[in-house]
């Protein structure tokens, strides 16, 4: 048996650890945290693994490249999880799943969403329901999962959805 080599790359002025076994790199998630916030990266990678969009990510990719992959006992985790981009982002904690009341002590935060901000969400939950198990179509209807270069534009576009939301929150002009 081979014992793991222990690399560090720079990346933007922080020292990240990778370490390769049986021909796979592993990147410190911690490392790269510690560049965020020095003092929380439990905190940070907490948050990031609570995140639906990353479960749903961790998903794909065990779904693609772990043949020992239990899809039903992972859609419980998939459930579970959050799904920040509408619940935090869009809403703001106005309206959470399972709570039982809106805040409307904070509805003004809402007041700009916009029918552009819906049709983004309806457009990205239909195309996520064609081919994620666990949502609303039939298992015999799925499509395929999408290519990777497809994937990749679909979280830049969610990325940019929400600094666009961000930003007109807090006042900022949005490029």
């Amino acid at each position: 048996m081979t014992k793991p080599r222990k690399a560090t790359v720079s990346v933007k002025g922080t020292a990240v650890t990778v370490l390769v076994h049986r021909e796979q790199d592993y990147i410190s998630l911690t490392d790269i945290a510690r560049h965020k916030d020095p003092e929380r990266t439990n905190y940070l990678i907490s948050n990031w693994l609570r995140n639906r969009n990353t479960i749903e990510f961790l998903g794909i990719w065990e779904a693609l490249n772990n043949p020992g992959f239990n899809p039903i006992e992972f859609d419980g985790f998939r459930k579970s999880a959050g799904l920040n981009s509408l619940e935090e982002v869009l809403l703001a904690g106005v309206v959470e799943r399972f709570r039982p009341g809106v805040q409307t002590k904070h509805i003004g935060t809402i007041t700009d969403i916009t029918a552009q901000d819906c049709g983004t969400l309806v457009a990205a939950m239909t195309k996520c329901s064609k081919w994620l198990p666990g949502h609303d179509q039939a298992p015999a209807a799925r499509a395929p999962v999408p290519e990777s270069g497809e994937l990749k534009a679909d979280i830049e576009a969610l990325e940019n959805w929400v600094g666009a939301i961000r930003g007109r929150r807090l006042g900022r002009p949005v490029y």
